[in-house]
């Protein structure tokens, strides 16, 4: 703790927790994320939590998915060391809030860029709070920001050696947010990764998802004219797989003896396999074009009705 004077060490001796009292280092790891829908810039919030009796943590790391993305349009600016060490960054280094609850007490502050770089950032939670509610008291916690192949991690090392039962950190949105969201829908589990003063070691994960994703264009495949080579006037069946649920539209196109469309047929399909049969057309080349409303590609399959 910053300035950390004789009398507060004394008072935190005075209050600490028995030794008796113990538990399994398991610290558990919660997120959310606002908004949750695919490309935006986002706030965070993450919250690290442990049981009363368990060993105060040494390092903290959390690891975002790699779908999350620099916000280029971020307004941050770091907060210059001077003011860093004065407890007096100016609102523009500004990332969120933080908070934090121990046995001796609540702690509140800020959370500010202090450097900015193109493999990552640094950044500077200040709390604030008054053990037992009557000494004030400060403390500073340093943590980076790194490009991983894995995504963004987080890492907050060596940590004071009080046990904190919740750290909150809430990182705000637009305009000084330097996250953006996936940009695919579905489920992004962040990961957390935790070293204990005592060398013990634990991990816990949070899952938030991305919602709000138009829905994918269906798609045509599989598609089969039998028989290959009918009779006039013979049934055709047109089979075909179905990505998603589509109107499905079917053109039999003339090529010879001459070009002309000689039967449309549209219909409601459901995803999967289906089929439709058709009446053949005279003798001659014909062209069976299948395509889906909403998709992007046309299947055709060219034949000739003897």
């Amino acid at each position: 703790m910053d300035g950390l004077r004789p009398l507060a060490a004394v008072v935190l001796a005075l209050v600490a927790l028995p030794a008796s009292a113990s538990a399994a280092y398991a610290p558990h790891l919660a997120a959310s994320i606002d908004p949750t829908t695919p490309g935006k810039p986002v706030a965070l919030t993450t919250t690290v939590s442990q049981a009363a009796g368990e060993t105060a943590s040494r390092t903290v790391k959390v690891q975002m998915p790699l779908g999350f993305t620099p916000n280029l349009g971020s307004t941050i600016k770091p907060c210059p060391a001077a003011s860093v060490q004065a407890r007096a960054c100016p609102t523009d280094s500004l990332l969120g809030t933080a908070s934090a609850t121990t046995p001796f007490g609540p702690f509140a502050g800020t959370v500010n860029l202090t450097g900015l770089g193109t493999g990552g950032f640094q950044l500077v939670v200040l709390l604030s709070g008054k053990v037992l509610g009557l000494l004030p008291i400060n403390q500073t916690l340093n943590g980076t920001v790194t490009s991983t192949p894995a995504g963004f991690l987080t890492t907050f090392d060596n940590l004071p050696s009080i046990l904190t039962t919740t750290l909150t950190l809430h990182l705000d949105g637009p305009p000084r947010t330097l996250l953006v969201t996936p940009t695919a829908c579905g489920p992004q589990t962040i990961g957390g990764d935790f070293t204990s003063q005592n060398g013990e070691h634990a991990t816990s994960s949070a899952t938030v998802t991305i919602s709000g994703c138009p829905p994918p264009a269906p798609s045509i495949s599989r598609v089969r004219v039998t028989p290959r080579r009918p009779r006039a006037r013979q049934t055709l069946r047109v089979s075909y797989r179905l990505s998603a649920a589509a109107t499905l539209v079917l053109r039999l196109r003339q090529l010879s003896p001459r070009r002309r469309v000689v039967v449309t047929r549209t219909l409601s399909a459901p995803a999967g396999a289906g089929s439709l049969r058709l009446r053949g057309p005279r003798s001659g080349r014909y062209r069976v074009e299948l395509s889906a409303r909403g998709g992007s590609t046309t299947r055709r399959v060219t034949l000739r009705v003897r």
